[in-house]
């Protein structure tokens, strides 16, 4: 697994980035992929956004697909940045 990412990032993603289409193919890939995210967090957490929007006591916490919702941030935090370089 280790070989076949440094395969990719020194062979294959050079030449992807030669030109501005194949940064955009990634960026345009995370990006559905992050909607993709918040679209599962919104099927698996509903109870958590409505809980939210009618003010009810407690603390919430959104994590999607992950066990962390720090990561989840961190994940939505850079779609929010491929989004302003699209």
């Amino acid at each position: 697994m280790l070989a076949y990412a440094i395969y990719l990032f020194f062979a294959i993603l050079p030449q992807c980035l030669r030109n501005e289409t194949g940064l955009d193919w990634a960026i345009r890939a995370y990006v559905l992929f992050i909607c993709l995210t918040i679209a599962w967090s919104l099927y698996a957490e509903w109870d958590h956004y409505v809980a939210i929007f009618s003010r009810a006591e407690g603390v919430y916490s959104f994590r999607s697909f992950t066990s962390n919702k720090n990561a989840y941030g961190f994940m939505l935090l850079l779609g929010i940045f491929a989004e302003a370089v699209l």
